[in-house]
């Protein structure tokens, strides 16, 4: 059970990277192509040599991490874009006055 836990939320976290990727690609193009290079570099290294996670972790988990977080913040603007999505609050912030 832990198990089918953790890769779900890897997953989840590595949906948000992809989003984040995206996003920098739109913003910083260049860098975005560098990082790609990057990801796809050590994960061709790791299909040629022994796959082992303790080596891996150090050099890509950051990087999925922080376009992880890039990824929020574009799913976090997307949804305060949505209609009616801030009524709930502006409704409660005028109710409270």
């Amino acid at each position: 059970m832990f198990r089918t836990v953790g890769v779900l939320a890897y997953v989840a976290v590595l949906a948000l990277a992809v989003a984040g990727l995206y996003r920098l690609k739109k913003i910083w193009p260049e860098m975005a192509t560098t990082f790609l290079i990057y990801a796809l570099g050590l994960t061709t290294m790791h299909l040629v040599l022994v796959m082992n996670t303790r080596l891996r972790i150090p050099l890509m988990e950051p990087l999925i991490v922080v376009l992880a977080g890039g990824g929020w913040a574009r799913s976090v603007t997307f949804l305060q874009r949505v209609p009616g999505a801030g009524e709930q609050k502006l409704e409660a912030t005028v109710l409270s006055k």
